[in-house]
């Protein structure tokens, strides 16, 4: 059989070919050339930066660093074509790379030049056709990150596309495969890493029905990055993925839609995880006042030692009795099983809701109730693997679980290759970047994090593991009602009131820790009034009072601003107020903010703003500010742009703090 699918095969080939030829041929004399330069652009830049990060503990610097880093960069980018243009596109970029760099760690200052080049190199081989061929090859040396936690890096990529496409394929099929290598650092971090990607994408139609989309992603990460504070140890992930995504219609006037997704995982690395889910979701119109919604949710998963399954699905309707009154019921169900415990729950949901136009505004109304039956199986302490959080600066974060163990939390970095960094992990309620890099803090049944070296303003991504005491075996029903009113008054003012009350019934068994109980009442109003069309004044106050079994408080928020526009200039000042006082803790929050942000447009093309950001909270055991200054101007004539940037940020928590200084003057020219 060998010899014949060979022999098929050769004359496909050999169709395809003439067929390429037989194309060719039809074009215009004039467009076919050996070689034609299609057009050239490029730009000559200037750069200087200058970045400081200096830490303190009381009156004491623990830490300074200072990077003085100047660049020189000319690129050119070409565009042309060989032969034909729909035969192969040529676009070539390529320019030299100056840095001079001075680093100063405290211990005496470190110089260093850099003559690198910059490429971008990309083949477009028969654009026109069904069966597109791409190759590319790019070496950058770049700074990305956040404006204040930046990282000098020199990025290579190389790769190749190719796609099939009708009237070759009935499937439109696309495949990619790349090699990406970073190397760099920045303030105590580094960056190495080398990823091999290969991707698969193909769009499966079906009928009149939909499509399918089917994608599969394979991976690799070798990576030895992180905080050189920390040990920095070499770290392998592999990471196969499929996912097959479907929307489809039925019925004669399609009022019926299927979206359908099946997701597989397969990752391998310091944290191992395989995870299959299926949700699919099924919406039905049937007539202009009835609609029907049907779902369900298809897990499992397992993290190392952890497993974790679930089995969840809801049927329900909304009835549009008029046209401002709604109504919509469901049923659901629910089976989770996590190593150590298994919940399974079953129960009905109501609401109303009422929207109505008067003369002078508008009101809503709701009204909604839930009703669960459960029965919890535990058999010891439940695990949680990955949680993912952004911590923001130095503010905390709260984590999922409630009456976690606080010796068992271990929290990871999420490095830039997407491996891991485990922190060192402290609990208390005072910062100390000398000691630990995260604080664990317990608020009543409630358990926060804290990025004790957190910037001002920067986000970094980071996941925890720990064990959460479930409360024991015990069975038991919660009914939960919701009711809220919404008044809006002359499109300037916005009157609001909730209250929420989640009460439990204990069936049988002992539960071991409370059951979440609790009653919520808010109120508040909100305005945003505008005067002759140059300011606006705007507020919005609320109150909110909760009584619960696993945490209380009290919690008064104001936010106060005033905006003035006058022609091609905003200038916005703001006020933002918190507090919150937890019942019978010594962690409370009394927080101010003072934000002040300006723009201008002096004339045209020449643009500045300004914003400034003073941030105390006194409320818990360790006082905690921050403040945040930054200038940017731009200046555009034609094709040269000249722009500025000096930022600087204060961060102090407890008696620890950082500092952040960065300024940045760049000078380009377009061609």
């Amino acid at each position: 059989m060998v010899g014949p699918i060979k022999n098929v095969n050769t004359r496909r080939v050999g169709v395809a070919l003439l067929w390429t030829a037989v194309s060719f041929s039809a074009y215009s004399a004039d467009e076919i050339a050996a070689f034609r330069l299609t057009g050239a652009e490029g730009y000559v830049e200037l750069r200087y930066r200058n970045n400081d990060q200096t830490t303190e503990v009381g009156d004491v610097t623990t830490s300074r660093e200072s990077r003085i880093v100047t660049e020189q960069e000319i690129y050119v980018l070409t565009h042309s074509y060989i032969y034909h243009p729909s035969f192969l596109k040529v676009d070539l970029g390529l320019g030299p790379f100056f840095q001079q760099k001075k680093v100063d760690y405290g211990a005496g200052l470190i110089e260093e030049d850099e003559s690198p080049w910059n490429m971008d190199a990309r083949l477009h081989f028969l654009e026109e056709k069904p069966y597109p061929l791409n190759l590319y090859y790019i070496q950058n040396n770049s700074v990305t990150g956040e404006s204040l936690q930046r990282f000098e890096s020199k990025y290579t990529k190389q790769g190749v596309n190719f796609s099939l496409l009708k009237p070759v394929t009935p499937i439109p099929l696309h495949i990619e495969g790349f090699q990406a290598r970073t190397k760099g650092g920045g303030f105590d971090y580094i960056i190495n890493d080398a990823t091999d990607v290969f991707t698969f994408r193909s769009t499966i139609p079906s009928g009149d029905h939909g499509n399918h989309q089917l994608d599969y992603t394979t991976r690799e990460v070798i990576s030895e990055s992180g905080r050189t504070s920390l040990p920095i140890q070499k770290t392998a992930l592999t990471a196969d993925s499929a996912r097959l995504d479907s929307r489809l219609f039925f019925g004669a006037q399609r009022q019926i839609q299927l979206i359908n997704n099946i997701a597989y995982l397969d990752q391998k690395s310091t944290r191992s995880e395989e995870q299959l889910r299926i949700t699919p979701n099924v919406t039905w119109q049937h007539s202009d006042k009835w609609r029907s919604q049907y779902s369900f949710n298809y897990l499992d998963d397992k993290q190392d030692q952890v497993t974790t399954q679930n089995r969840s699905g809801q049927g329900g309707f909304n009835y549009k009795m008029r046209q401002d009154l709604e109504f919509n019921a469901d049923l659901h169900g629910n089976d989770t099983k996590i190593t150590g415990s298994r919940l399974t729950s079953y129960g009905t949901a109501a609401a109303v809701n009422y929207s109505h136009t008067l003369p002078f505004g508008r009101v809503n109304l709701l009204a909604a109730a839930r009703y669960d039956v459960n029965d919890r199986v535990v058999s010891e302490f439940v695990p949680v693997r990955g949680e993912s959080h952004i911590l923001i600066g130095t503010i905390p974060d709260q984590l999922a679980r409630d009456n976690i163990v606080l010796t068992s939390i271990r929290v990871f970095e999420v490095l830039p290759g997407g491996t891991e960094q485990e922190q060192v992990v402290g609990i208390g309620s005072v910062c100390n970047p000398a000691l630990f890099d995260i604080l664990v803090t317990a608020i009543g049944a409630k358990t926060q994090i804290t990025n004790c070296n957190g910037i001002a303003g920067v986000s970094v991504p980071f996941r925890v593991d720990y064990v959460f005491d479930p409360g024991g075996t015990v069975a038991y029903s919660t009914l939960t009602q919701n009711y809220q009113a919404n008044l809006d008054l002359f499109q300037y003012y916005k009157f609001y009131a909730q209250f929420a009350d989640s009460s439990n019934t204990i069936r049988s068994g002992a539960p071991t820790t409370p059951l979440d109980a609790y009653r919520n009442t808010l109120v508040g109003a909100q305005a945003d009034y505008p005067l002759y069309d140059i300011v606006t004044l705007g507020a919005d106050v609320r109150y909110e009072d909760q009584r619960g079994t696993r945490i209380s408080y009290d919690r008064y928020t104001a936010d106060i601003y005033t905006q003035f526009q006058i022609w091609s200039s905003s200038l916005k000042l703001s006020r933002y107020r918190v507090l919150q006082d937890y019942i019978g803790e010594i962690e409370d929050i009394d927080l101010v903010r003072h934000r002040l942000q300006f723009r201008t447009r002096i004339w045209d093309g020449f643009i500045i703003s300004f914003e400034l950001m003073d941030e105390e909270d006194t409320g818990g055991v360790a006082p905690r500010r921050s403040r945040f200054q930054n200038l940017i101007g731009e200046w555009r004539m034609r094709k040269l742009t000249l722009k500025g940037e000096a930022k600087f940020t204060q961060d102090r928590t407890g008696l620890s703090g950082q500092d952040h200084a960065r300024v940045l003057i760049s000078l380009r020219r377009d061609f």
